[in-house]
């Protein structure tokens, strides 16, 4: 590096190009060409360490997985500090086995999140499908596109199923119409598809309580054209044409159905057939996105009304009707050799509770 920095000294001390100074039969010349090589070899050297941090960042969040269940939160009872529960930690990652897939942790509290919203016995549903051209998949591959894509579905939304509130100026100093939508609606985004393809779509429920389930042919096309729009002016290319899919489901069951599948976490497998770049965006960049989303009525500011208001989160957790308190991590190992030889029950919550030692059944006492 010292070598690197007097050839550039040197040079900088005659204002004549280098190169003439080789054909005038001079050595800087080719003291220039060193120079502009090794500038590139330490630019390529970089650019492959800052990947290699990279790869190994994405790694360590992939191997997080490998952790799950092997370790436990110890809590005893705040009351008298001598009864005993532990819980397992999980790892609440997509692409592990016991957190993801089809009724894993995961899927099973996105799909109550959305019925404790709604009474899926006084509702049907509208269900919406927008998909991205595949030519355009690859602009979506970043979180800032991918929550625009949700903004352009929630404001066509909006428009084409909510109420008229008046006009707004936006950030473009443009006036237009605002809209409410007076309705509940859940939105749910994949990325995945068939073969394991990069497939962003988003998925609209539309919870109706009454009204006609069919939607006619000539408002569905204005809604592709919105859409097509929408997409036009956010990607600014031209977009020859865009789906839209729609169908309505009735009935309780066919309702939970269709949410449980709609609530589905991405597909696992995925994890295991990417590429390093794909799973960067995938574990990433869009680590704690919300892929579900409520509008409307469904929307947190409106499911909060009636609520009472949040106090301060405690730091006790009750089970079974008492108060425990935090008080260690145990490792796999810790636990079981804390739990050998003692009476064990489970509660539906999931708590893992050190009963009273069994009475000695040899005793005569």
């Amino acid at each position: 590096m010292y070598e690197i920095n007097t050839i550039c000294d040197e040079s900088s001390k005659d204002s004549s190009e280098p190169y003439l100074d080789s054909l005038n039969g001079s050595s800087r010349g080719v003291e220039y060409s060193a120079f502009r090589e090794m500038e590139e070899w330490r630019v390529k050297l970089k650019k492959t360490f800052n990947e290699l941090c990279e790869n190994e960042k994405v790694q360590n969040e992939i191997s997080k997985a490998d952790y799950c269940g092997k370790t436990y939160a110890k809590l005893t009872d705040v009351a008298t500090e001598t009864k005993t529960a532990y819980q397992q930690l999980k790892c609440y990652k997509w692409w592990c086995p016991t957190c993801g897939g089809i009724n894993g942790v995961i899927h099973n509290q996105k799909y109550l999140s959305v019925l404790r919203r709604i009474n899926v016995e006084d509702y049907f549903i509208r269900q919406f499908v927008f998909t991205v051209p595949d030519t355009l998949r690859d602009r979506f591959k970043s979180k800032k596109m991918i929550n625009q894509l949700l903004a352009v579905v929630q404001r066509l939304m909006e428009r084409e199923f909510g109420d008229y509130i008046g006009d707004k100026v936006n950030k473009d100093r443009v006036k237009e119409k605002k809209y409410r939508l007076n309705k509940f609606a859940v939105a749910y985004l994949h990325l995945d598809g068939e073969g394991r393809n990069f497939n962003p779509h988003v998925n609209v429920h539309l919870i109706e309580h009454e009204g006609s389930y069919k939607l006619s042919a000539e408002k569905l096309n204005h809604i592709r054209e919105s859409y097509k729009k929408a997409l036009t002016h956010l990607l600014n290319v031209s977009i020859e044409q865009v789906n839209c899919h729609y169908s309505f489901i009735v009935g309780s069951k066919n309702v939970k159905q269709a949410i449980r599948y709609m609530t589905k976490p991405l597909n696992r497998e995925m994890i295991d057939h990417i590429d390093m770049n794909f799973k960067k965006l995938l574990c990433i960049d869009l680590k704690n996105l919300r892929y579900i989303r409520f509008w409307g009525k469904a929307s947190n500011s409106e499911y909060k009304k009636g609520k009472e208001k949040g106090t301060k989160q405690k730091k006790v957790i009750e089970i079974n009707g008492e108060a425990y308190k935090f008080v260690a991590i145990l490792s796999h190992s810790e636990f079981k050799a804390e739990t050998e030889g003692k009476a064990l029950s489970c509660t539906p919550e999931g708590f893992i509770i050190v009963l009273d030692d069994p009475p000695d059944i040899g005793s005569t006492g």
